[in-house]
Formats: structure tokens, sequence, C-alpha cells
């Protein structure tokens, strides 16, 4: 009954938050009953109904008659993972918005510590928003549109800028992600239609970053690299800047070319980055970090005294500065109901009084 309560009080929440806006929101919940084969059904066990169904599958609401441009899908936490989905050149624009990860691990972010996962996606429609995901399959999850923001996902498989024969894409933002220890940022080894004005700012790398140096990388600031493979490992790429990330593994080999190299935390020394705003520290982790044991798997990797060695801009170098900061549990700008504190559990006519406790993040 509780889970069912916190999911129409976040339900409300959309409703009324966006209330007098055109977009509407939809939800994906895979414990729904939603058919479209006889008999018809709309999700009822969870209060969908034929003007707002609850669908089973993301799919399923990509392609409904109803969903417009600028809507917003939800892919509500399970404990079961969510079919692989498909944004099309032909779909619409749409956010698409899951629950975060982590979530057992980080108070105030979730009232069950749940995922929204899916394994992979194919995202080929301008415009497109991806936040709060957890991708966990291992196949890619490959970009191929312009305008294109992946926020707040964890990965366990490859994201891949990739190409568009026919387009070269442009404007894509990947930003505030947590990829694991098996995963890499890649881009496609063909020379045409490449992306360009490609954006890498405030995630937490764990597995290799290796792009097609044809691929534009405006900049890659604000990252944590620290794979966790025992093998040599070589991030290879071509940016405009490279500022303010922390490279925390000494096995590291960074095949980096940009022009402008500063304010980077290292516990390799390396020839070219003989500015004097880079900082070797070879002993850094347990010297800059919080400790370990006080802290969530992303928790760890907040610096200790975030006003020491400030960044280009002043704020701490690293996932967690910036003027995007990562979010813990890939928590983002919406309400996330994290507690109910009190309820009846008894509806009368005048309502179902609940109080509950929520927050946000940047």
């Amino acid at each position: 009954m509780k889970t069912t309560i916190i999911q129409l009080a976040l339900a409300a929440f959309f409703i009324i938050m966006f209330q007098n806006a055109q977009a509407k929101i939809w939800r994906v919940n895979n414990a729904s009953n939603y058919s479209t084969a006889a008999p018809v059904q709309y999700g009822e066990n969870l209060g969908g109904s034929a003007i707002y169904p609850v669908f089973n599958q993301v799919d399923q609401a990509i392609g409904y008659p109803s969903v417009a441009d600028g809507d917003t899908i939800h892919v509500e936490a399970s404990s079961n993972v969510y079919s692989n989905f498909t944004l099309a050149a032909t779909d619409h624009q749409l956010v698409i918005i899951g629950a975060g990860y982590f979530t057992d691990e980080n108070p105030q972010t979730s009232p069950n510590g749940m995922s929204s996962m899916v394994g992979y996606a194919s995202i080929g429609r301008n415009g497109t928003i991806i936040a709060g995901i957890k991708f966990s399959g291992t196949p890619v999850t490959s970009l191929t549109a312009s305008n294109i923001i992946i926020e707040r996902c964890y990965f366990t498989g490859t994201l891949n800028l990739g190409a568009n024969f026919t387009i070269s894409p442009q404007n894509i933002i990947v930003r505030k992600n947590y990829f694991n220890a098996s995963t890499s940022i890649s881009g496609s080894t063909t020379s045409s239609g490449l992306p360009s004005n490609v954006i890498i700012c405030n995630n937490i790398i764990r597995g290799v970053v290796n792009i097609n140096n044809q691929i534009g990388i405006t900049s890659f600031d604000n990252n944590v690299l620290d794979p966790t493979s025992t093998s040599a490992i070589t991030h290879s790429f071509t940016c405009g800047n490279f500022r303010n990330n922390i490279i925390r593994n000494n096995t590291v080999t960074m095949n980096i070319s940009s022009i402008n190299i500063t304010y980077n935390i290292t516990s390799i020394a390396i020839p070219a980055w003989s500015n004097p705003t880079n900082i070797v520290v070879p002993n850094f982790v347990t010297s800059l970090y919080v400790p370990a044991s006080t802290n969530s798997t992303d928790g760890d990797f907040q610096l200790a005294n975030a006003t020491n060695n400030p960044g280009s801009d002043g704020t701490q170098r690293g996932a967690f500065g910036g003027a995007t900061p990562y979010s813990l549990s890939g928590v983002g700008p919406i309400p996330v109901i994290y507690s109910v504190l009190q309820t009846t559990g008894q509806a009368t006519p005048a309502g179902l009084n609940v109080t509950f406790s929520t927050r946000t993040a940047q």
C-alpha cells in the first residue's frame, strides 16, 4: 500500500507542476496491466485511464498517438528491467526521466531504493533529453542526432557518440553520469557524419574514454577518470578544453590532445601538462577524498576539502564542481518523494490525507 500511495503522490506532484503547461507527462511502470490486445487495458491497476494510460514499457509511450513534442515520459522505479527503447528521427521530441541509481545508498533519494533500469537505447531524434535512467545492459547506447542531453544516468555498457551518415550531429551534452567499470565512451571510426560541439562534463568514469579524434569535443571538464581495471588503460581523444578533471588511477595512459590542459589533478606526471595550474599528487586518493567508508559509491568521489586547489572557475575540481555539479544518485530538479510520514490508509469522499517528505537536486 505504501508504494501505491507514493506513486499516486508523485503523479499528483507532476500534475500540479505542469497543469498550466501544454506539455504532458506520461507514466511508465512495468507493473502496469497496459495492453492493446482485447480486452484493452490502460494500466488501471496503477491509476491509468483511457485518457492518461500508465504504460508498461517506454516504447509504448513513445508510439502512443496522444504523445506530442515536448512531452515527458516518467519511467518509474522498478525491481525489473524495462525493455530497450528507440527514439527514431520521426518520433516526437521527448524528455525521458527515470528515478536515478544508488538510491539504496544515498539518503533522501528514493522511498524504496529501486532504480529505473533499461537495457540500452538508440537515440536518433533531435532535441532528446534522457535523465535518471540506469542503463543496465552491456550493448551500445548510441546517439545519432543533434541537440541531445544525456545526464544523471548510469551506464554498464558503452555510450557511443556515433555517426549519422546523412547529417553531422551537433550539440551533444554528456554530463553528470556514472560509468561503471565495464563501460566506455566511444565514437565511430567512420570519417563521415561525425558529431561536433560535444561537451563531456561532471561525469564519474570508471571505464575508458576512447573517441575518434575527428569528433569535435569542445570541452572535457570536471570529470573524474578512475578506471577499475588492473590492466593498462589508455584514454584517447582530442578536445578543445581539458580542465578541472581528476585522474585518480596511476596505471592510466593519457593520450589527450588539447589546446588548453589546465587545472587538473593527476597521479601521473605528464610533460605536456607542465602548466603550473595542473597538480600531480601521487598518493592523492586518500589525501584529497572523503573517507570511502563514510559514503556511497558515487559519494566517494567528493573532495574532502573543496576549497583547496580550486578549478578554473573557482569551484572544486572534479565531478562535483563547475556550473553543473554531479548529483548523488542522479537525482534531478524534480520532487523526489523519499518517505511517507503519515497516512490514514483510508480514503473518504473528501480524499486521502498523505504527509510525505520531498527534496530536489540541481
